[in-house]
């Protein structure tokens, strides 16, 4: 599972799972529709079970690099890390379950 860091607190926060070995296999890359290319280049430990992730993606019209925190959870981890912060599953938007759509719970924090 991936976790992007709270702007707020600067505290991983919930972001989508990611395959198992994700922070292990380095670096990687794959294609994408419209002639992309996602690199992840590198998962350097930054902090007890947090990993820093750093990718880039090249495109024909634009490149970028990313880095973001990430702390690997089994899926029932990274859906009780959902429901605490008031968000529940909808869909696995992908198949190998990197992209996840979550939705507010009903009743959760005045919804």
């Amino acid at each position: 599972m991936r976790h992007r860091a709270n702007s707020a607190t600067g505290e991983p926060a919930p972001c989508s799972p990611v395959p198992a070995g994700a922070h292990t296999r380095v670096p990687r890359e794959r294609r994408i529709a419209g002639g992309g290319v996602v690199r992840v280049v590198s998962a350097e430990p930054a902090g007890p079970g947090v990993d820093a992730i750093v990718c880039e993606y090249d495109f024909p019209d634009a490149r970028w690099t990313q880095t973001f925190l990430s702390r690997p959870l089994a899926p029932r981890q990274f859906e009780e890390a959902l429901a605490g912060a008031g968000l529940a599953v909808e869909s696995y938007a992908t198949e190998d379950g990197t992209w996840v759509r979550a939705v507010p719970v009903r009743g959760a924090g005045g919804t």
